[in-house]
């Protein structure tokens, strides 16, 4: 069965943005919200890979969608996608892949 497997460097980023909406913003319930629905959508493309989206600024076996504000960065491999970053769309893309 298809699997989304997270890097390290993805699991942060996205407990980032559930600190901040949890904490920062006083949303606790929304921010786990977030999270279970980026985590099923990234089972589901694993079941689907190739329906993400590729982009100039990105490596060329690289991937993404888009859940609301955050772009969801993947690469597909046998068993699915491994999930590299969870990033939000309004940043310098070029420079939060360099980093």
């Amino acid at each position: 069965m298809p699997c989304a497997l997270w890097t390290p460097t993805a699991e942060t980023e996205l407990e980032e943005i559930v600190f901040f909406i949890a904490v920062e913003g006083g949303r606790p319930v929304t921010a786990e919200r977030i999270a279970r629905e980026i985590h099923d959508r990234a089972t589901s493309y694993a079941n689907n890979p190739e329906l993400g989206h590729r982009h100039p600024d990105f490596p060329a076996n690289w991937r993404y969608f888009l859940h609301k504000r955050w772009l969801i960065l993947y690469q597909p491999h046998e068993q699915g996608i491994e999930v590299l970053r969870v990033v939000d769309a309004t940043r310098d893309l070029p420079h939060v892949i360099d980093t």
